[in-house]
């Protein structure tokens, strides 16, 4: 792809170092990939070292928290499908009061410094962005919204939205900022325990949360996402919001309407102490949250199921040192994640595990065996089966998309010509490929063998 070397240049909101570290101890999670060397020429992840020496002494990390990734249309050639993956990815450089991004997709900027007139931050956190150059950013310490607007140059101030108070319209540290297909804005009204929601046009609509403490309430909300089945890149037709809340604690999910729909507290998916931060989702709809205190990502389904978390504590390859805002770019499954002081990028892959095989041993009479599959990603399925010399007897499932989550795959016993197979052991083979451009770079291959006996055999014995 042509991004190759603007992303490199653009280190701050893209491609970071130079993998240096390996997996030794086995330890290689695929519910994320890096990208090939081809796209990235290596480059994947940036520590504060590297980022000084692209960006120079006088700019710094510090304190990154949120990120948006978007692909402005007024960087957009409509004629040439080559540069559709060359996002403009924005990153809150909260403590040095400033937003970092990159400026006609070749240079590095920044905007912003610390104070209250246009132009000046107050410890920013939170921001969003769409395709019209719309950004908008969570100004905390200031008490409102900045509307800032990108023409594919660079950034400039456009207004601000909102003040301190507790009245609508009105914010108590705002944290989190996220915009559906149609440019509504929605804000984490952190000190006021709501999540509030504006026009495009920047007038207060309504605000969501049951201030009565019922069910619904929001209690120091953080964390905001919205995923529309309006927009373009959006697989399903749901719409729904996601709020972290319960200082990190919790996730709920509402209809954009402020309905309640689902709730998860971290503690019930066995992730203590959590210190949930911010939230992305991809084309599936999948919700991808960044935990700072446990130094990993946990994914959730459209309907707030677990799925799996990935990563660890440390500087190597798929660790993370207390990570802060996530951003994906939809059509591509490209995402990118801050950390302490640095940056990594990613590509949305597939991990895989067989759960159980059920039975192991059969035989003429009870022939057959249905093997359980676990999928963190929807991705295409391909299973056949092989003789002890080989030789594929069955092509069982060619090629077959399936969604995330837990699948029951049956083999009656059978080859492809539709007769039993002689008794032996035969080999299970999995091969699960992700839909995003990490298909035809990556996919995960699992084997698991059975065993079919004669028939006069006593199958307990078998196991």
């Amino acid at each position: 792809m042509r991004s190759t070397l603007l992303l490199v240049q653009t280190i701050i909101v893209t491609i970071l170092v130079l993998a240096a570290t390996g997996l030794g101890d086995g330890y290689d999670p695929t519910t994320l990939v890096f990208p090939p060397y081809g796209h990235t020429m290596g480059y994947h992840k940036a520590t504060s070292f590297h980022l000084r020496l692209l960006l120079g002494s006088t700019v710094r990390f510090r304190n990154p928290q949120g990120v948006a990734v978007v692909r402005l249309r007024s960087t957009d050639d409509p004629v040439d499908h080559h540069d559709d993956d060359e996002v403009s990815v924005y990153a809150v450089n909260s403590d040095a009061h400033q937003i970092v991004h990159n400026r006609s997709l070749t240079d590095v900027d920044i905007f912003g410094r610390f104070g209250r007139g246009e132009g000046e931050f107050w410890s920013p956190r939170g921001i969003a962005a769409n395709a019209d150059g719309d950004v908008y950013v969570a100004d905390t310490e200031n008490h409102r919204i900045v509307y800032l607007h990108d023409d594919g140059e660079g950034l400039s101030f456009a207004k601000t939205i909102g003040k301190f108070g507790a009245a609508p319209g009105e914010f108590d540290r705002p944290r989190g900022v996220a915009l559906d297909a149609r440019g509504t804005i929605y804000v984490t009204d952190t000190g006021n325990h709501r999540v509030q929601v504006f026009s495009s046009e920047g007038d207060f609509v309504r605000s969501i949360g049951d201030p009565r403490g019922g069910r619904g309430r929001v209690e120091h909300p953080d964390g905001i996402a919205v995923y529309d089945g309006r927009d373009q890149w959006s697989f399903y037709e749901d719409r729904s919001l996601y709020v972290v809340d319960q200082h990190g604690e919790r996730i709920q999910q509402f209809s954009l309407d402020g309905r309640l729909i689902a709730a998860v507290k971290m503690s019930d998916i066995g992730v203590t102490d959590a210190d949930i931060a911010y939230l992305a989702v991809d084309y599936y709809g999948n919700l991808y949250a960044t935990d700072m205190s446990n130094h990993r990502i946990h994914k959730f389904d459209r309907s707030l199921r677990y799925i799996i978390s990935y990563g660890r504590y440390g500087t190597g390859d798929k660790e993370f040192d207390s990570p802060r805002g996530i951003g994906i770019w939809k059509r591509f499954g490209q995402v990118f994640i801050v950390e302490r002081e640095g940056a990594q990028y990613y590509w949305v892959g597939v991990d895989a595990s067989i759960r159980g095989i059920f039975p192991r041993t059969f035989g003429i009479e009870h022939s057959g065996t249905t093997l359980s599959l676990y999928l963190t990603e929807a991705c295409e399925v391909n299973v056949s089966i092989s003789d002890e010399n080989k030789n594929v007897v069955r092509r069982l499932v060619p090629e077959l998309w399936r969604e995330l989550g837990e699948h029951e795959i049956v083999w009656d016993g059978l080859d492809d010509a539709r007769r039993p197979v002689p008794p032996g052991v035969y080999r299970l083979n999995v091969t699960v490929e992700p839909t995003y451009s990490s298909k035809g770079y990556f996919k995960k291959e699992l084997t698991a063998t059975v065993v079919k006996v004669e028939e006069t055999e006593d199958l307990s014995s078998r196991g």
